[in-house]
């Protein structure tokens, strides 16, 4: 069997964000989950395909993988593809205001007036507070 080492970009249709896409018995599916099934097996219900080469439209066998959506989600902030903090385009805030909450808040201000002052909500605040949001920021 011959192992390609390249990356095989799907020639056919594609969603926006560059994966393949196909239809096989009825039904819309991704060309690297279809490429996936063929080559490995079934895909666990918890787990999704993953690309080792980060690039959408490769459906090369050998760069795929199984993973968690965590595991996904830790992808895309290492390769920088994730949508966090300020480059979030409907965030707010920015990594200073974040730093200035944390520091209010440890000065002994009410989530509430924190809010007030930044324009958004004490839940906001709260979960920038408590790292729920805006984790990737440490101070």
């Amino acid at each position: 069997q011959m192992i390609v080492k390249e990356c095989m970009e799907w020639p056919f249709s594609r969603l926006p964000k560059g994966y393949g896409r196909l239809h096989f018995r009825g039904k819309r599916e991704y060309a690297h989950r279809a490429m996936w099934r063929f080559w490995w097996g079934e895909i666990p219900s918890d787990k999704w395909v993953l690309h080792k080469c980060d690039n959408p439209p490769c459906f090369n066998p050998y760069h795929l993988y199984l993973g968690t959506i965590k595991d996904n989600e830790r992808d895309m902030v290492m390769r920088g593809r994730s949508t966090y903090g300020v480059r979030n385009p409907m965030s707010k805030l920015t990594d200073e205001d974040v730093q200035t909450i944390r520091l209010l808040e440890k000065d002994g201000l009410s989530q509430r007036i924190i809010g007030e002052r930044f324009g958004v909500t004490q839940s906001n605040i709260s979960m920038v507070l408590s790292r729920t949001t805006w984790r990737h920021y440490g101070n």
